[in-house]
């Protein structure tokens, strides 16, 4: 029996979030979404109950930096093996990923096939 995977989608732009769940969800992914983070504690228990294989997470957030959220999941034993992609729209993605120990990045805007390539490379 094959088990749908499980992709996170953390952003505060809605319509990124609605576009990108969309578009998983059409080619087989389970798929939840975050509206931003409030803190730590709402991504370990949304983590914990979703278990996503993969986690998209965006840069520029308004309560907590996606920074801070990777380098939490990376630090944590529970989580650190979940590959975490950075995506942004901002020219310096490619260090942000890094310095927060992101397993990969995809910019913003994205292309449909690029999104899902992206995906298929991490899961």
């Amino acid at each position: 029996m094959h088990l749908q995977k499980r992709i996170l989608l953390i952003d505060d732009d809605h319509d990124h979030l609605l576009i990108c769940s969309i578009i998983l969800q059409d080619n087989g992914y389970l798929v939840s979404t975050m509206v931003g983070c409030e803190d730590m504690e709402d991504l370990r228990a949304t983590i914990r109950t979703f278990q996503p294989d993969l986690i998209y997470m965006d840069h520029d957030m308004k309560h907590i930096c996606g920074d801070d959220l990777t380098r939490m999941l990376k630090a944590h034993p529970e989580f650190k093996a979940i590959p975490v992609i950075y995506f942004t729209g901002r020219s310096d993605i490619e260090e942000l990923a890094r310095k927060a120990g992101a397993n990969g990045y995809f910019k913003k805007p994205f292309e449909i096939a690029g999104l899902l390539e992206t995906t298929r490379i991490y899961l």
